[in-house]
């Protein structure tokens, strides 16, 4: 099974190359995988008459380069709201220093 962040955020992307790639390979089919990397593998392997390796391989690699990426994004995404929050503490504290009652 693909990894969770590649469902949510990449799937449409891997789909995009799957097919371009295998284009024999629809993306109703695709959809019907639900994502489960074997269940590509043998339709990769049934319209191309690929060895099972091979297919795993291939797919292998396409599905690293989508998690890579999706695993780059997150770390991204934390790093700024890590420090939105950071300016927003500094923000309120300064706010709650100009009005403490002297």
């Amino acid at each position: 099974m693909i990894n969770q962040d590649i469902a949510k955020g990449k799937w449409t992307q891997l789909k995009g190359e799957i097919q371009k790639t295998w284009g024999k390979i629809t993306g109703d089919e695709l959809e019907k995988t639900k994502g489960d990397m074997k269940s590509i593998a043998g339709l990769v392997q049934e319209r191309y008459g690929l060895a099972k390796g091979d297919a795993d391989n291939r797919l292998s690699e396409m599905s690293s380069r989508f998690s890579d990426s999706a695993q780059r994004t997150s770390e991204s995404v934390k790093e700024k709201v890590a420090n939105a929050t950071e300016k927003v503490k500094d923000s309120l504290d300064r706010s709650n220093e100009r009005h403490r009652p002297l």
